[in-house]
């Protein structure tokens, strides 16, 4: 970038007066004026630049560092409501590098997932499990601990902080999803642990929910067939006889027509994708790449990579059959051709890249 660009630049992030001053007069002379903290007080503190945090932040939270301070910064209590907006919304505009980009990224932080169980579902599901237990392949593999027990100790703030940096073998998501997002997640993380507390005192009150099922997933009730036929016990009912004990008959339900198609209800067989979406991505990336947090940590080879597409599909059979190395073997879980499926789509990827 030009000096002459990177001027316009910084004179479009400054356009908005009321939050630059602000800005100018308390914070620049350790931030610098584009916040990258290359001043000689910044460099003597050793400042990062301030930028990437404040997109991973909410308006609330910077009004909060900017009141109370943090680290090395000083709190500024002294600055009221109209400047901390100001201030938070120069901020917004100098990250963004212009002022109408600036507010639409303000917004863009206050926006909510919209399903967050699909989210949890597609990014965390795969090593920790649907119910957060950790019981899966990758899970028992990497040791993953039960959510439910690691957020006891835990608020909401502090699961927002590793969900958003990440930890350990688990990659941050504050590039992914805006600091409301990640607090839906660490709110729905933490229902794990409210969802056993009711199940335990279910357990050791019976008498609250008296002949409750065993499943937790609420039975549906059956619906009742009514024929236009009359039946036995109709026939009887209209007699002129009377009506005994030993004579009342009780109607039985008419037998229901087999149907030659699939029974309601069953699934359809899944497809090559779905298998290598639901059993493979997680290790093996979308695109079988395996350049992802978990495939290099555990050093998986790429799946699409001229070397490993020049296996045959025999040998893929066996891999995917017996598994091999930390991978599990999937000959109880899926057929034959089943096996041959998620082969083909293996392949399919190659030819994509």
């Amino acid at each position: 970038m030009t000096t002459v660009s990177l001027t316009i630049l910084l004179a479009n992030a400054m356009g908005q007066t009321g939050g630059r001053d602000v800005y100018i007069a308390k914070c620049s002379s350790c931030h610098a004026p584009d916040g990258s903290g290359n001043s000689t007080v910044g460099r003597s503190l050793k400042l990062n630049d301030i930028r990437p945090t404040i997109q991973s932040m909410t308006d609330e939270q910077l009004r909060q560092v900017i009141l109370e301070g943090k680290g090395k910064m000083p709190p500024n209590k002294k600055l009221d409501d109209e400047k901390i907006r100001n201030l938070t919304m120069f901020l917004r505009d100098l990250v963004a590098g212009n002022p109408e980009t600036g507010r639409a990224v303000a917004e863009a932080q206050a926006q909510p997932l919209a399903h967050v169980d699909e989210i949890f579902r597609d990014k965390c599901s795969a090593c920790h499990g649907l119910d957060g237990a950790g019981q899966t392949t990758i899970g028992k593999s990497l040791q993953i601990p039960d959510l439910k027990a690691a957020v006891q100790n835990k608020n909401a703030e502090e699961l927002a902080e590793i969900i958003g940096r990440g930890k350990g073998r688990m990659p941050g998501y504050a590039k992914k999803f805006n600091p409301v997002q990640i607090r839906q997640l660490a709110a729905y993380i933490q229902a794990f642990k409210k969802t056993e507390d009711q199940k335990a005192t279910s357990a050791a009150s019976p008498e609250t929910a008296p002949h409750a099922p065993s499943s937790s997933m609420p039975v549906a009730p059956q619906p009742v067939s009514i024929s236009t036929t009359p039946g036995p016990a109709a026939r009887i009912a209209s007699s002129n006889s009377p009506k005994t004990e030993k004579n009342e008959a009780v109607a039985e339900p008419e037998p229901k027509p087999k149907l030659a198609s699939t029974p309601t209800g069953k699934k359809p067989p899944p497809t090559g994708r779905q298998m290598y979406i639901a059993k493979c991505s997680a290790c093996h990336c979308s695109d079988g790449s395996g350049s992802g947090t978990i495939g290099k940590s555990m050093k998986i080879p790429s799946l699409i990579s001229r070397e490993f597409q020049a296996k045959s599909d025999e040998a893929l059979v066996e891999v995917i059959k017996n598994g091999v190395g930390r991978m599990p073997a999937y000959k109880k879980k899926y057929s034959a051709e089943q096996i041959r499926l998620l082969i083909a789509y293996v392949r399919e990827l190659a030819k994509t890249h």
